[in-house]
């Protein structure tokens, strides 16, 4: 709470009078969720003005998939270190360092007050404001229709994960870790479309991260959280993504081939 007041103060001058206006409308989980969120976006700048400033061999400016190259290395990084880390050390503190999956499952809500207050679920906030930030980066670059949709899609989950959902935090964070934990596989394949090891867990382990996501937010709102406006919302947005998403992938079990270059319209198969 300390550092994030710090931080915010630092690089938000005007943070303390919007927060103070806040904080007779929100709770005290929520307001720190504002916190982190306001963190996550300046953080997305600093780092898309960084790489644009950065000499190429640092940060390729190639595009790959309507995207600067650099954002897929720096997407993998996230999904395969800092995501991970995080709700490792998240499982850890909460049970007290006997990894129990159940017991961590059943560890809290972001919206509790008293957890907050102990520190309770703070490394999955982090994730969750690490992912908002890998997500936000990039709106402030080139990106695809299909991709600037799905980010959005993911960014209103965390919203409402982070300000409306009562309960099952770390069941959300897994749901959503593992459609990510899919993406690391197909952002791989773009690097490396023509590697068999690469296609075959690409291919393999994508669908099987849909459904276990899916799972996962099933478990979370039409078992836990039953009518809430939310469940509705995740009963549409859920199922949607991972259809969308599947639907990509199939195109690129058949032959598709990631698209290279700014003009880079068509996709074509391999001989």
């Amino acid at each position: 709470m300390f550092v994030l007041d710090k931080i915010t103060q630092l690089l938000f001058p005007f943070q303390r009078y919007l927060l103070s206006h806040l904080e007779a409308h929100l709770t005290a989980p929520q307001v720190e969720g504002v916190r982190g969120l306001i963190i996550a976006v300046f953080t997305a700048m600093l780092l898309v003005g960084f790489a644009n400033a950065m000499p190429r061999s640092l940060f390729p400016k190639s595009m790959i998939m309507g995207c600067p190259r650099w954002t897929t290395y720096c997407a993998i990084f996230f999904q395969a270190v800092v995501y991970p880390a995080c709700l490792y050390l998240g499982c850890v503190a909460a049970t007290g360092g006997s990894l129990s999956i159940a017991s961590w499952y059943d560890s809290g809500a972001l919206l509790d007050p008293a957890a907050l207050a102990t520190g309770g679920l703070h490394w999955e906030r982090v994730y969750l404001y690490a992912f908002f930030m890998n997500l936000m980066k990039d709106f402030f670059g080139p990106c695809t229709f299909l991709f600037y949709l799905h980010h959005a899609t993911c960014m209103f989950a965390i919203v409402v994960g982070l300000f409306f959902v009562e309960d099952v935090a770390v069941i959300f964070c897994m749901g959503t870790y593992w459609f990510e934990f899919g993406s690391l596989f197909y952002n791989v394949w773009t690097l490396h479309p023509k590697s068999g090891i690469v296609r075959a867990l690409y291919f393999t382990l994508f669908p099987l991260s849909n459904v276990v996501a899916l799972y996962h937010l099933y478990r979370a709102f039409w078992l836990r959280n039953p009518g809430a406006w939310y469940s509705y919302a995740f009963l549409v947005i859920g199922p949607v993504l991972a259809l969308m998403r599947q639907l990509e992938c199939n195109q690129d079990i058949k032959g598709r081939l990631p698209t290279y270059g700014v003009n880079a319209a068509a996709v074509k198969k391999e001989d």
